[in-house]
């Protein structure tokens, strides 16, 4: 039995990412993947620096799956999605990682 060819994934690579950011043109979900680390930090900079930073504490959110939150509970991939369709209070757009 063959096995079926891997499906190429498309997507947009860090250029164009950077250009839609800096022209206000903002998905509604990202995902980064790859071994690029640093560009994935750049990205997500970019991402920050798109909420006022007085507002930045009440729009992004940091979630570690499989880690226990400061409550004690397991944080879940639930938790994350959970958090990502919250309404906003302040700002225009939330953030989660």
């Amino acid at each position: 039995m063959s096995r079926r060819p891997r499906k190429k994934l498309e997507g947009i690579g860090f250029e164009e990412f950077r250009r839609q950011i800096k022209e206000r043109r903002i998905a509604p979900l990202y995902l980064f993947v790859g071994e690029e680390q640093y560009l994935q930090e750049r990205a997500l900079r970019q991402l920050y620096n798109t909420i006022d930073e007085a507002d930045r504490v009440f729009s992004i959110f940091t979630f570690s799956i499989g880690e226990s939150s400061p409550s004690g509970a397991r944080t879940t991939a639930a938790r994350a999605v959970d958090s990502a369709n919250e309404m906003t209070r302040v700002a225009a757009r939330r953030i989660v990682v």
